[in-house]
């Protein structure tokens, strides 16, 4: 995913606006980023859900470990 996010970064210099990850994996333009990957979170229960925003300068993607309970973010900021 965070590839995926940068290659959409590198082309459009904005990261895609969603507000969920299934409206991000569900946007036509940054679907073909994602090279074919099936993107499903495998539990899919609160409270163990993928969480996706952005305001196109940055982005945080979150998840929570099954194992841990561990909730961990990525984040980007663009160029800046």
């Amino acid at each position: 995913m965070r590839t995926a996010l940068e290659l959409y970064y590198e082309i459009y210099k904005s990261y895609p606006s969603a507000g969920s990850v299934s409206s991000l994996i569900s946007n036509s333009t940054f679907q073909e980023y994602l090279q074919n990957q099936d993107v499903e979170d495998p539990v899919n229960r609160s409270p163990y859900q993928y969480s996706f925003s952005s305001n196109g300068v940055s982005y945080q993607f979150c998840y929570r470990l099954e194992l841990t309970g561990v909730q961990e973010c990525e984040e980007s900021l663009g160029d800046n």
